[in-house]
């Protein structure tokens, strides 16, 4: 629709709510008397602020609040997730040897992330000691500790992608690891 017929319609509208005022609510007006006429127009004024109070303000303070809450548990991630990626820089310590299919399943049940592990690929050229790992529907908290995990027994995370699940706070997440 242009501009010129934006401005048609809009000047259709003005019309019919002067004419809806002029039939229907100028007579009612006259009709009141002036201490009625004072009331209404007081009730008009105290509506504005009334409707900036709980229209605007209540609602931003309350979000406000909200995101006050949430601060501290989301710096608390940020720091942990910092704290893992330092761990995962310096590689963690060597394993001690072993197969890493069984210790990435081990690790996996101690974390108690194993039955969110729907996959486990050996990847090829990688000697059996590269694995792609495959979680769905996994809470997001439990992901880091397992990373850690991992690093600590020797294990390097090589890849690591994340992906918001349906639910608030499930990821899903594809991990390529390799043993040392």
């Amino acid at each position: 629709m242009s501009m010129a017929g934006l401005g048609r319609m809009a000047d259709a509208w003005r019309e019919r709510v002067r004419g809806v005022m002029a039939e229907r609510v100028a007579p009612r007006w006259r009709a009141l008397e002036a201490r009625e006429r004072r009331v209404i127009m007081g009730g008009a004024v105290l509506l504005l602020p009334v409707m900036l109070v709980f229209g605007v303000f209540l609602p931003l303070h309350d979000a406000n609040q909200r995101l006050r809450r949430e601060l501290p548990a989301l710096q608390a991630q940020a720091e942990e997730a910092e704290r893992l990626a330092r761990l995962v820089a310096r590689g963690g310590r060597k394993a001690a040897g072993g197969d890493v299919l069984s210790a990435v399943e081990r690790l996996a049940r101690e974390a108690g992330v194993r039955e969110r592990l729907t996959r486990i690929q050996p990847l090829p050229g990688g000697d059996g000691r590269s694995l792609m790992l495959a979680f769905r529907d996994m809470p997001y908290p439990a992901l880091p500790r397992f990373v850690q995990r991992l690093v600590e027994a020797g294990v390097g995370l090589v890849e690591m992608r994340v992906q918001r699940a349906g639910a608030p706070g499930r990821v899903h997440a594809r991990l390529v690891v390799r043993g040392s």
